[in-house]
């Protein structure tokens, strides 16, 4: 075969037609010369264009998810935040509330202490009377043996 000629390919069923003009033909690397088709180039150039296009609205969706998970993000850190505003305010109000709670019942205690007290005293000191008369009685009741 001559260095410029084209090499043509048949495929297995239509050897036995190698006159037709259906068969494949492959050029040469190289070798082939001739102008190109313009559709041929359009048809690369959308297809390549195409693909661009696919790969770039894949990255803009991803970015636009990105952005939204961001979003997302800040607004539920918004809302937590928030929350444990709430609840620590809330649960200063119950501690201000106990801390009330327990000074009001020291209070009382105190006051029930101090009426324990006030009262011990009184029993105290109704005891030290009791022996007291108990003794004055003792010496006035006294036994004595009848005088003779």
């Amino acid at each position: 075969m001559p260095p410029g000629a084209i090499r043509r390919w048949l495929p297995p069923w239509g050897r036995e037609q190698a006159g037709e003009t259906w068969a494949v033909v492959f050029p040469r690397a190289g070798q082939y010369n001739g102008p190109v088709n313009p559709l041929i180039v359009t048809i690369i150039i959308a297809l390549a264009t195409f693909i661009i296009s696919i790969f770039g609205a894949s990255w803009l969706n991803q970015q636009a998810m990105n952005k939204r998970i961001d979003d997302l993000r800040s607004y539920l850190d918004a809302r937590f935040d928030a929350l444990e505003q709430t609840m620590n305010a809330r649960f200063a109000a119950v501690d201000a509330r106990f801390v009330a709670l327990e000074q009001t019942m020291n209070a009382r205690f105190d006051a029930v202490d101090a009426r324990f007290d006030a009262v011990d005293k009184r029993i105290t000191n109704l005891e030290q009377r009791v022996e007291r008369v108990e003794r004055q009685l003792d010496a006035v009741l006294k036994p004595s043996l009848p005088r003779s």
